[in-house]
């Protein structure tokens, strides 16, 4: 290989690399196998050590050749295969002695790269003649692992082994890292191959242009965000940077949390490779000059409590409250026979003002994920918070998979963890019928977490209820996150004279007679009120140079959120009315409030809600306060300047009325 074609003429070439042997199909495996063995070999007369079980060489009949023993003993025998393997079968040759049945069973186990073991099964062993050899043969069709593990069991005797043999699938696939590239630069390479049938080059030279790129479609992809590591199966090993931030919460707390980015070219997750994300800080992946494609799940959620502790969190979260303990995080769930969800997008169940509350932006600013929930009662910890992902393309984002950061559940009466954060931001972003964005609460009242969605063109979603921000369920239930778009409006002057315009601060959205005209944004913000209680609202902000509304256009104003209309070149021209009135109450049916007003409350001596709500119940209702007092000790909140754009307070209700 090289930066010139050298053709078929070996000596034109600047690099060669020698990739030993490769195989095709059904083989033994030969080499890069080595065991453990535990006891080690024991009987007085076999003075054969392990090693001698893959040494290819199998012994003659009888006690005299080169058997390995263990005398009234079962060994522990750990087989490193020297890669994943896809298996076939395993073959013990083994010698019967004293009886017939000497090998009763094998216990087997596999493992994964981290060689963390799981049983596979136990297979009988077979019957044979005493002092001769036999193979037991272990059916592992299908099987990929690293690692096998062995606990023969005996009857009589012991154990006589004299080979272990590996049976495995090779696909032929070889390939090598090569350093120092030039980016942009275009190489060529040849494959020159040789057997006992001959020598051969490949029919012709290939070329490739050097970039950073990712694309698996098979094997695992180990991320761990506290080393900065990018681990695939295969081999391919990047490092990424670790960078320390600082948020402060709404109600003045610092945070510190770290982000590990890492960036290349162009990304490819496809097909049945697995992805594990692992540590503690949070994740960004850039994919900086092509497109990314996510085609197999991401999961960075929350882990379940237990009567052990908390639960973990996942990679730029919060753990859960341990079994006495509250959430951590700064919307972490209060402790206790009744305790409270964890919060980040909304709020997590039973909060406070200074538990379980919102914080953050729907923007996702800072990139954290979601906290925990509180213990219960000393018996159970709280589920940890999701963690937080963003994934950023200087080209197209397609996500075809699963995209999951959720709130861990609470364990025997613990709370739930809040959902994380999710943030994909390219030039354009589509979501096809395959893709799932989930970042619910965690069960037993966890807060939904944030999604957001940026893009500098279009976003497509093809999906149907794909966007999952729900809070967790349970006696008390987490409330909805945030679902967030930013894309460029193409409708730079706001002139409508006539026709129905509906205005939607929920989705962002101006309908003008049908169609889509514009686009706005929603921002998160948080008003402290004077006895320090925190109200979170939102704000849906339409900008364009100018702004006119003529008076046969007839307005319907809709949505929770307040609205902002900006003309930041010119005048704003209103001629047209705008009703943002709060609804009625109707007998035991509560008003609704509209463009960030506070809905009322049923019947039945109840307060109300706002920060202006009453404070004092009353057979006959009290009133709310804003720009002025209402009744029942219902105070003034906000500004005369609108500093923040909040809207009106719900009134008390009655014995009998809403």
């Amino acid at each position: 290989w090289g930066g010139t074609d050298g053709g078929d003429n070996a000596g034109l070439w600047e690099n060669v690399i020698d990739m030993s042997e490769v195989f095709v199909g059904l083989r033994r495996l030969e080499r890069d196998v080595s065991v453990i063995a535990t006891p080690a070999p024991n009987n007085a007369g076999g003075t054969f050590p392990a090693q001698k079980l893959i040494d290819l060489d199998l012994p003659n009949d009888g006690w005299r050749s080169t058997w390995t023993a263990w005398y009234k003993q079962n060994p522990e025998l750990t087989f490193n295969l020297g890669g994943t393997r896809e298996m076939n079968n395993i073959r013990i040759y083994h010698q019967p002695f004293e009886r017939p049945d000497s090998l009763m069973e094998v216990e087997v186990w596999i493992a994964d790269e981290e060689f963390n073991f799981q049983f596979h099964g136990i297979f009988p062993g077979e019957i044979g003649f005493t002092e001769q050899g036999r193979f037991t043969d272990i059916d592992m069709n299908g099987v990929v692992t690293q690692a096998i593990r062995l606990l023969p069991r005996y009857r009589g005797w012991g154990h006589q082994l004299g080979e272990v043999e590996f049976w495995v699938y090779s696909n032929g696939d070889f390939g090598a890292q090569v350093d120092g590239l030039g980016r942009g630069q275009t190489y060529f390479y040849r494959s020159f191959v040789s057997n006992s049938g001959g020598s051969a080059w490949a029919p012709t030279t290939k070329e490739f242009k050097a970039g950073d790129r990712i694309r698996y479609e098979k094997g695992k992809l180990i991320i761990h965000t506290d080393l900065g590591t990018w681990e695939h199966s295969n081999g391919d090993l990047r490092n990424g940077t670790i960078t320390e931030r600082s948020f402060t919460d709404p109600l003045g707390n610092n945070y510190s949390y770290k982000v590990c980015s890492f960036v290349f070219d162009q990304v490819e997750l496809l097909g049945e490779v697995e992805v594990i994300v692992k540590g503690e800080n949070s994740l960004e992946i850039i994919s900086r000059s092509a497109d990314f494609v996510i085609g197999t799940t991401i999961d960075v959620s929350g882990v379940t409590g237990s009567a052990e502790g908390g639960g973990e969190a996942g990679p730029g979260g919060w753990a859960g409250g341990d079994l006495d303990g509250k959430g951590r995080g700064p919307g972490g769930g209060l402790p206790g026979i009744s305790p409270g969800g964890g919060g980040y997008g909304g709020a997590g169940s039973r909060a406070t003002f200074s538990s379980g509350l919102p914080y953050g932006d729907g923007m996702i600013s800072h990139l954290i994920g979601g906290s925990g929930g509180g213990g219960y009662n000393g018996l159970s910890g709280g589920g940890g918070g999701g963690g937080a992902v963003r994934l950023v393309s200087g080209g197209k984002i397609l996500v075809d998979a699963l995209i999951r950061s959720g709130g861990g559940s609470g364990f025997n009466n613990s709370a739930g963890g809040s959902g994380g954060a999710i943030h994909l931001k390219g030039d354009e972003i589509l979501l096809t019928n395959k893709s799932f964005l989930d970042v619910s609460g965690g069960t037993n009242g966890g807060a939904g977490g944030r999604i957001f969605m940026e893009s500098n063109a279009s976003i497509t979603n093809l999906g149907e209820s794909n966007l999952l921000v729900t809070g967790g369920g349970g006696d008390a239930e987490g409330t909805l996150g945030t679902i967030r778009v930013k894309t460029p409006s193409l409708l730079s002057g706001l002139d409508l004279v006539n026709g129905i315009l509906t205005i939607d601060t929920d989705s962002a959205k101006l309908i003008h007679n049908g169609k889509n005209i514009a686009v706005g944004i929603i921002e998160d913000k948080y008003y402290r009120d004077n006895e320090g209680a925190l109200w979170p609202f939102s704000v849906c902000r339409f900008t364009f140079d100018r702004i006119r509304l003529g008076g046969n256009l007839v307005i319907n104003l809709t949505g929770k959120n307040a609205l902002m209309l900006e003309a930041n070149a010119g005048n704003i021209l209103l001629g047209s009315n705008l009703y943002a009135n709060g609804g009625n109450s109707r007998d035991d049916a509560p008003g609704v409030g509209r463009l960030g007003g506070y809905d009322g409350v049923g019947s039945g001596n109840l307060l109300g809600n706002g920060p202006g709500a009453p404070a004092e119940s009353s057979a006959q209702g009290n009133g709310a306060a804003y720009g002025g007092h209402g009744s029942g000790g219902a105070e003034t909140y906000g500004d005369a300047a609108l500093n923040f754009l909040l809207g009106g307070s719900s009134g008390g209700s009655g014995q009998e009325g809403s």
